[in-house]
């Protein structure tokens, strides 16, 4: 049987899904490695998916790491989160960034496309957007997840936030 490592290397030139598959991993605060595979239910039993979830599987299990596969949720939130998950790597933008965005959210609710338009011009129209975002991923802000994210979406300052 070919091992994982083999077939990590045979797959470079390989495509073995039918659309994008979404993966997320974290470390457990016990140090824990769990991969999660994210597809859509209506895609689970497609032989391309299920080659793919067992690869995937016969890998993390090689390294020692949990594997997962989601495919629930609200499509809405779904959408919403992968977008939101811009915001998830904040140390990758300059430093003043996220804490200027943090201001201008402070004291009240705001529509996304007005904070999109405070954005001091010194600033990087992208950094910006993501300083935003970051806010939300980080639980600094929050936005209705049932509806679809939109410049008419209202981002409000947590409660530990309006101290």
């Amino acid at each position: 049987m070919e091992s994982a490592h083999n077939r990590s290397n045979s797959l470079n030139n390989q495509t073995m899904r039918s659309e994008p598959m979404s993966r997320i991993s974290g470390t457990h605060y016990d140090q824990r490695v769990t991969l999660v595979d994210v597809k859509p239910t209506h895609l689970l039993d497609e032989p391309s998916v299920r080659k793919q979830f067992e690869w995937t599987r016969a890998l993390c299990e090689e390294k020692g790491w949990h594997y997962e596969i989601f495919s629930g949720g609200d499509s809405t939130v779904l959408r919403n989160i992968k977008m939101i998950s811009l915001g998830r790597r904040p140390e990758r933008l300059p430093p003043t960034v996220v804490s200027k965005a943090r201001e201008e959210l402070r004291d009240s609710p705001l529509r996304l496309s007005d904070i999109l338009n405070s954005r001091p011009r010194s600033l990087n129209k992208d950094d910006w957007y993501v300083a935003i975002l970051s806010l939300v991923w980080s639980g600094a802000a929050r936005v209705d997840m049932k509806q679809p994210l939109s410049t008419e979406s209202v981002l409000q300052p947590s409660e530990q936030e309006q101290v």
